[in-house]
């Protein structure tokens, strides 16, 4: 499977006139031919194969990277940040916020011009179904990208790309999906080329097998470097990048940037969401320490002009995001303003610490988890994590799901801002996950509630240092992500899980309990002497 984005440039307007305007006089005129009728900012078909929608006014505030040129220049112009007119009405007064996305009540003649939007496309074949044969469970999963509107930039590229690859490499019980969100003036050949090189270089890493942590950490900064050394100009341009790696019922989630993974966790008749990656961004504490350690100035648009007090840091949490987020500039310039402080590419940035290198998260698969959702900021931006998992509970079918995720997010978009942002997402669904402790698996669907409240905190998922060998506390810290330690645990849990199986299907249980607890005992301690000789070989290579 591969990305996608726009296939064509084709307009299709409310009014049904679906033919490209060459000026914008034509455009004008044809604008007062067409009547004055409710008009939807998002209209799926009956077949959810296309979305189209209408144009709207310029655009405010949002978290993306300056798109500029060079650095030389004393001022920027920032991508996604520029302040509309004092003359331009605001969207929030034109649609009501208690609209459905598939209505409205705007009216044509308030918009002061349409034009053409790219289409979405979805599989050409609906929603794909792949096995884990090693495991017994099936993924299903669809995939949805929506170009965004930029007024002062109608025809600008989808920047957004994805990849899915089932299977992922030779072996039939890894899996990969992944999106990677482009930002600057060549952002959209940057995440293809994100998108290609990093699955390439995990395939090729000599770790991939043994070690998934180490092959992520060095085929990011790999696909970072051969990114500088590629003719595309990556000095301004970069990508984010947010990964997950199926490898039977373990997750590997790899992220740089503010793209997000989120898994829905059942708890009694509650549905959680649970991030499964932490936005790097300045609101973090830790990274904008990082950055200032590197030289990074960590201000706002309005201190940075003067309008705020520079050395007072005044923005809270990423929640209170007022459409003002802190960036970050180097020394003695209005440059480079990137709104992340991780990404691939962004040369220029690198110089006051922006990295390529991942944060890396690993969780084990339960019945308790039936989907999980990796999506760009343009999905987060006006959505929390539950509300998308919310959302993504009321749909059997994921290209249902993907389709719902869209509208609303290309609604609240408009809603809050005159133009929106590049929107992707990936929904996979986990059928017949079977759990030998419980004899459930996630096909026992009961009835589930929504859960209300903030998503989980993903570093809850993992290790704590205090509870990982010392040569693991070492290696997590080394690829500078959370540490997610290579333990004997998980071939102790693998163990179990056969064990128990094979104990469930013999008439003589008692003997196999007894059987299954000596194999596990003299297994347990070959494989620790084992994996301990091998994580010091490990140490010793890196």
């Amino acid at each position: 499977m591969g990305c996608a984005h726009g296939k064509s440039q084709e307009a299709y307007s409310p009014a049904g006139i679906d033919r490209e305007y060459q000026t914008h006089h034509q455009q004008q005129h044809h604008l007062q031919q067409l009547p004055k009728s409710p008009v939807s900012p998002l209209i799926i078909t009956k077949d959810h194969r296309k979305i189209a929608s209408p144009k709207l006014p310029p655009v405010g505030p949002a978290r993306s990277m300056a798109e500029r040129g060079s650095p030389k220049l004393e001022a920027v112009d920032i991508d996604d940040t520029f302040r509309p007119s004092p003359g331009s009405k605001p969207l929030a007064g034109m649609l009501n916020a208690s609209q459905s996305p598939y209505s409205s009540d705007l009216d044509i003649s308030d918009l002061p011009r349409f034009s053409k939007v790219s289409n979405t496309f979805l599989p050409t074949s609906g929603s794909k179904v792949v096995r884990v044969p090693d495991f017994n469970y099936e993924l299903r999963y669809s995939f949805l990208t929506q170009r965004g509107y930029y007024p002062e930039a109608l025809d600008k590229a989808n920047q957004d790309s994805y990849c899915v690859h089932t299977p992922f490499g030779q072996d039939t019980n890894d899996h990969f999906f992944g999106v990677f969100d482009g930002h600057g003036e060549f952002g959209t050949h940057c995440s293809q080329f994100a998108r290609k090189q990093l699955c390439d270089n995990l395939l090729r890493n000599r770790h991939f097998k043994a070690n998934a942590l180490k092959a992520y950490h060095q085929s990011f900064i790999g696909t970072n470097l051969q990114l500088h050394r590629h003719h595309i100009d990556d000095s301004m341009s970069g990508t984010t990048g947010i990964t997950v790696l199926v490898r039977g019922r373990t997750l590997y989630v790899a992220n740089v940037g503010d793209s997000r993974a989120v898994v829905a966790e059942r708890r009694g008749k509650k549905l959680y969401a649970v991030d499964l990656s932490n936005d790097q961004t300045p609101f973090r504490q830790d990274e904008c320490a990082r950055v200032r350690l590197c030289g990074a100035r960590v201000l706002t648009l309005d201190q940075l002009e003067g309008l705020k007090n520079p050395d007072v840091q005044c923005w809270g949490g990423e929640e209170d995001d007022d459409g003002d987020p802190p960036r970050l500039w180097v020394a003695n310039g209005m440059y480079p303003g990137t709104a992340f402080t991780r990404s691939i590419g962004d040369t220029v940035a690198e110089q006051i610490g922006v990295i390529a290198v991942p944060e890396v998260l690993i969780m084990e698969l339960s019945h308790q988890h039936p989907f999980f959702v990796i999506a760009s900021d343009g999905v987060f931006e006006f959505l929390s994590s539950q509300a998308v998992v919310d959302m993504v509970a009321k749909h059997k079918d994921p290209q249902d799901a993907c389709a719902a995720v869209v509208a609303e997010s290309y609604r609240l978009w408009l809603q809050n801002e005159t133009r929106t942002d590049d929107i992707t997402i990936i929904v996979v669904y986990i059928d017949n996950l079977f759990d030998p402790d419980t004899g459930k698996n996630t096909e026992n669907n009961e009835e589930v509630e929504s859960a209300v409240g903030e998503a989980e905190d993903p570093e809850k998922l993992t290790s704590s240092a205090e509870d990982c060998p010392a040569d693991d506390v070492e290696r997590g810290a080394r690829v500078g992500g959370i540490i997610a330690p290579v333990s004997q645990l998980a071939w102790r849990q693998g163990l179990v899980i056969y064990l128990s199986a094979c104990t469930r299907r013999s008439a003589v249980k008692e003997e196999w309990k007894m059987l299954s607890r000596w194999i596990l005992y003299f297994f347990e301690r070959w494989m620790m002497s084992f994996m301990r000789n091998l994580e010091l070989r490990w140490v010793e290579d890196a």
